[in-house]
């Protein structure tokens, strides 16, 4: 699954045009997040998910709404 993942990182740091580095960046993909009606993220949750802050494993509606932000339904149609 971590692929996957990275992958989703991936496909969105593309679709918004910057890498997520810092907490700076990840507050500007919360603002865009927020922008589509995704209010499921918090700051803490993106940091955590890119890595910026202690990682465990993201649950399953920090997935789906990081899919949903790229169009899919849900993370396992990202997967398919």
């Amino acid at each position: 699954m971590e692929e996957f993942h990275k992958k989703l990182k991936t496909d969105i740091e593309k679709k918004v045009g910057f890498k997520i580095l810092t907490t700076t960046e990840a507050s500007v993909l919360q603002n865009l997040l927020l922008e589509k009606n995704i209010y499921d993220i918090s700051l803490s949750t993106i940091r955590r998910f890119w890595g910026l802050i202690p990682h465990r494993n993201p649950l399953k509606k920090t997935l789906n709404a990081l899919a949903a932000f790229l169009g899919y339904k849900t993370y396992l149609e990202f997967v398919k």
